[in-house]
């Protein structure tokens, strides 16, 4: 009986199975992260939810809010340079419409919302409802 060693690195033989793969539907569906990128920070009074949205005009970002979610909507156009109707060589960033709803952790004051929108961050501040802000509960010891 002849024993064949099999040099092959098994890595290396799973990327080379992978890579026909690599730019496909295939990866972009079942790879892809939300987007936008989105921080969502929790103080004694209010959220902070901060977005990255590089490449959308203020006039095609739309927020939306109810006292349980945030829900974020736009458009980010393909082109925004001169020359780039050119036959494009390599394509990353992501072009379309997208639609991003968040659940919040507690219930906002949707009348007393800020938000800004500077160099691609969106910022906007959710007050809580005062239902859902921390409440002092004093103790009373009683002597016996």
């Amino acid at each position: 009986m002849t024993v064949f060693r099999w040099n092959v690195d098994p890595a290396r033989a799973f990327d080379s199975f992978i890579y026909p793969f690599d730019r496909s539907l295939f990866r972009r569906r079942f790879f892809r992260k939300s987007f936008p990128a989105i921080n969502l920070y929790m103080g004694d009074d209010d959220l902070l939810l901060t977005a990255e949205i590089p490449g959308v005009e203020d006039d095609d970002l739309d927020v939306s809010v109810t006292p349980e979610s945030i829900t974020l909507k736009g458009k980010r156009m393909p082109c925004l340079d001169e020359g780039c109707e050119e036959i494009v060589h390599r394509s990353e960033r992501g072009s379309g419409s997208f639609v991003r709803t968040i659940d919040l952790p507690v219930k906002i004051d949707s009348e007393k919302i800020e938000a800004t929108y500077e160099n691609g961050i969106l910022k906007v501040f959710l007050p809580k409802a005062p239902e859902a802000k921390p409440k002092t509960i004093k103790i009373i010891t009683r002597e016996q």
